[in-house]
């Protein structure tokens, strides 16, 4: 009547991989957010980083309401805040498509 995880399931760790993978990634540019602000202006780039604020937003929400001041906030907060929901975010995405996937076969 439960979950049970085994050490030999290639799907679960394959999931989890993704996820600390992502979840680092989305972390590492956050501590860079200083350095990237304005790079680029031309269209392809700069659109694109543009909207990859929006990746950021749940840690800056999380470093924001640590230290309640939203102008005086510590990126390092920030990226823990966003590695800690990407790796949970990511993590549930790979187990749900895996459950779909299991269950359309």
């Amino acid at each position: 009547m439960g979950i049970t995880l085994t050490v030999n399931d290639s799907a679960n760790n394959r999931g989890l991989w993704i996820a600390i993978v992502a979840g680092c990634v989305i972390a590492a540019l956050t501590l860079a957010i200083s350095r990237w602000y304005s790079l680029f202006s031309g269209f392809p780039i700069g659109v694109v980083q543009r909207y990859a604020y929006i990746f950021l937003l749940p840690g800056l929400f999380c470093a924001i309401a640590v230290s309640g001041n939203v102008h005086d906030f510590s990126l390092g907060v920030a990226a823990i805040g966003n590695l800690v929901f990407y790796v949970v975010f990511f993590w549930a995405a790979t187990a749900l498509v895996r459950m779909i996937r299991r269950r359309n076969r």
